[in-house]
């Protein structure tokens, strides 16, 4: 079995929360990372913090079968371990990724918050809130999660309804402040990624650099 430190385990999870899929190869399980070629830098910074686990890098046009385009691709996988394993019981129930019910007790740390939102997350266009795309979560399962960024990270958080009965989950212009200084330490080792940060925190980091 392969073996975590803390900040792995926590970029795991988050990333598993996110984008990350955890996929059956052989008798364990391993976990797949896949980014667009524009997030390319946030791949890297993943792959480097995961070096010792992971396979090598790979790039590969994907066909989106919705517009019938192809659209480049940055992937690595990690290696295929008992651990993947116990996290593929952890998040999925009948091969659907769901929200753990221990996730207050797993995912507890300012990187797991920063890569959750970097996979999932964005800025509002119309006002300084923000919008973690939990569309793919039931909404009682989203529950979960309003539940554990107010035990963990003492943000609060609402259910937002975007279509049908999709629900995504929204951190209001008063919360966002400080959930993007929390994670901002993280997201500026990632430039390219510092544009799902309010501008606020960005112009505050530059006027403290210049004084």
């Amino acid at each position: 079995m392969v073996q975590l430190s803390l900040e792995q385990e926590q970029i795991l999870v988050g990333s598993i929360l996110g984008d990350a899929c955890i996929e059956q190869n052989g008798i364990n399980h391993r976990v797949k990372f896949d980014h667009s070629l524009a997030q390319e830098q946030y791949l890297f910074w993943k792959y480097k913090k995961l070096f010792d686990l992971s396979t090598k890098i790979r790039y590969k046009d994907v066909l989106d079968p919705r517009t019938e385009k192809k659209y480049s691709h940055v992937m690595f996988n990690t290696r295929t371990s008992s651990r993947f394993s116990e996290l593929h019981e952890i998040f999925y129930r009948d091969r659907r990724k769901l929200i753990p019910k221990n996730i207050v007790e797993i995912f507890n740390s300012p990187i797991a918050l920063a890569t959750w939102y970097l996979d999932d997350g964005a800025k509002r266009t119309d006002c300084n809130a923000l919008r973690i795309h939990t569309n793919s979560y039931p909404r009682a399962n989203q529950e979960l999660l309003v539940e554990m960024l107010q035990f963990n990270y003492q943000i609060k958080s609402r259910i937002h309804k975007v279509k049908n009965e999709e629900y995504v989950l929204y951190i209001p212009s008063g919360q966002a402040l400080r959930f993007c200084e929390m994670i901002y330490p993280i997201v500026k080792e990632i430039p390219s990624m510092r544009y799902k940060i309010l501008d606020r925190v960005t112009t505050e980091e530059n006027v403290a650099q210049a004084a």
